[in-house]
């Protein structure tokens, strides 16, 4: 009941806090990220109190994408994550740090529905989130009605323990997994081919992270020419480059993206020698409005 509470009160957190004069804001902007914090007027680099990371795109729409708390440089407190890559803002990740480190109930939520790439959205009509940084701190709003749960479970020193519960993004319950024990709870998750090796959510989790972080993790220059990258999943859940051609661009984004997705491959049987490959690609047309189309497939291959 206790982490239910909180996360009604999440839905509609509205914070404001108001700061002694120990403490000055300050701002930070890069490749139209900015990051407003404060810090100990006794000490400017020290981090201490809320922070707000923003980004505006070409329209000028200022998007949430994280806000948080700081105590002597390190995160402590509530911290929420967002989807700024999404037209809508949506809430990605709700929970609190403690030193530094995951502690406690936290849920991860998928992004809902919107309506694209339509005139009305794009100019922030869908927009689920709003902040306004005052003299005093901040004020942050958010509306997270509708969004299916991704997972939810409790972090000790940032590790996730005891019993965690996955999702599909239609709200049915597929994994249930303890991580203390790495033994499951719940398997309702059934893949045609696939009875080796099981991605804790199921490939729709799977693809959700791979596809947010793609269009989070930002290229230095332009993708020239199509591409393809081929990856394996190994024994200790991490990935095995197989091969690739094309962009080499598109291989070291392939590789940052797939660094960053949590290591929650589990093996229901090790003795298989069945192997699952990630396959990423982009197809490039120039003479097209819409230059690039990316496409993911994880595939079964029986040697």
């Amino acid at each position: 009941m206790k982490y239910r509470l909180v996360c009604l009160l999440l839905l509609c957190f509205v914070a404001e806090i108001s700061y002694a004069q120990e403490l000055t804001k300050k701002k930070k902007n890069k490749g139209g990220i900015t990051q407003e914090y404060y810090v100990l007027k006794a000490d400017k680099n020290m981090k201490y109190g809320e922070s707000l990371t923003t980004f505006k795109d070409i329209l000028n729409n200022q998007f949430l994408i994280e806000y948080g708390y700081y105590k002597y440089g390190i995160k402590d407190g509530v911290w929420l994550t967002f989807y700024y890559s999404n037209p809508s803002n949506f809430l990605k990740s709700a929970g609190e740090y403690r030193n530094g480190k995951r502690e406690g109930n936290w849920r991860y939520y998928y992004p809902g529905l919107s309506n694209g790439k339509s005139l009305q959205t794009l100019l922030g009509a869908e927009k689920r989130t709003s902040a306004i940084s005052g003299k005093d701190g901040f004020i942050v709003a958010f509306d997270s009605t509708g969004q299916q749960i991704v997972c939810s479970g409790k972090y000790s020193e940032d590790k996730k323990v005891g019993v965690w519960s996955y999702y599909s993004r239609s709200g049915y319950l597929i994994h249930q997994f303890d991580h203390s024990s790495k033994e499951f709870v719940l398997n309702r998750l059934r893949e045609e081919d696939n009875d080796f090796l099981a991605f804790l959510g199921g490939p729709e989790r799977f693809y959700n992270s791979y596809h947010t972080l793609q269009f989070e993790i930002k290229m230095k220059s332009p993708i020239s020419k199509s591409s393809e990258v081929v990856y394996e999943v190994d024994q200790n859940g991490t990935y095995k480059f197989i091969h690739a051609h094309g962009d080499e661009k598109f291989k070291e984004q392939v590789e940052q993206v797939l660094s960053e997705i949590p290591n929650d491959w589990v093996w229901l049987d090790a003795e298989s020698n069945k192997k699952l490959q990630i396959v990423s690609k982009v197809l490039y047309n120039p003479d097209s409005f819409n230059r690039y189309q990316f496409s993911l497939d994880l595939n079964v291959v029986t040697p």
